[in-house]
């Protein structure tokens, strides 16, 4: 899925809530004059997210009040007279520039907010060829507004879910330098540790 950069400067249970709208976003999806038009019912957000669908209630009116998500949502009656999912439409981005990757799949490994947000700035930083970054846990922490301790913590858990792995990068004079985290998100057949 594509997400817009601009997406990780919303609090934890936004940015969940906003990246399982635009994981719907595909080549087909209609783009209306007030943005992408998706359908996707609030249980089915909460389920995703882990949360609950009061939460996602208020996460979805904190993010039509920032005009950052969704610009205009409705839901349609059904012919049993039940209400059917809600229809969103989307903020358009720009599918060229302003956005970075993350697998749909992520939903379905039940992380903390935490955890998926560590994970979706890693998509971030990482490069686009290698899906690699170099960033000191120490530049991580002052970006995620964390201490240094709970950082480490999350990529040790983010490894154990196989979404992250370390390597030791070697000098040219064979000394070890600090780790590099490399993201998996696009290529599970390579999920393998490298030493």
């Amino acid at each position: 899925m594509k997400i817009p950069n601009k997406l990780l400067d919303l609090s934890r249970n936004e940015l969940m809530v906003a990246c399982r709208l635009y994981s719907i976003v595909n080549s087909h999806t209609k783009l209306t004059t007030n943005g992408y038009a998706v359908c996707i019912k609030q249980e089915t957000i909460a389920a995703s997210c882990g949360l609950s669908v009061a939460t996602v209630k208020r996460v979805l009116k904190a993010l039509s009040e920032k005009g950052i998500t969704f610009t205009h949502q409705y839901r349609q009656t059904r012919s049993n007279g039940c209400l059917g999912a809600t229809h969103y439409d989307l903020q358009a981005f720009s599918f060229l520039s302003d956005y970075f990757y993350m697998p749909n799949n992520v939903f379905k490994l039940g992380l903390s907010q935490k955890m998926f947000y560590a994970y979706a700035l890693f998509c971030k930083l990482a490069d686009s060829n290698k899906k690699s970054f170099f960033h000191s846990y120490n530049d991580l922490a002052e970006m995620m507004k964390l201490k240094r301790s709970e950082v480490i913590e999350l990529v040790g858990a983010l490894i154990k879910t196989r979404l992250v792995f370390r390597t030791r990068r070697r000098t040219k004079a064979g000394d070890h330098t600090d780790n590099s985290e490399h993201v998996l998100s696009f290529l599970p057949e390579i999920w393998i540790e490298l030493l």
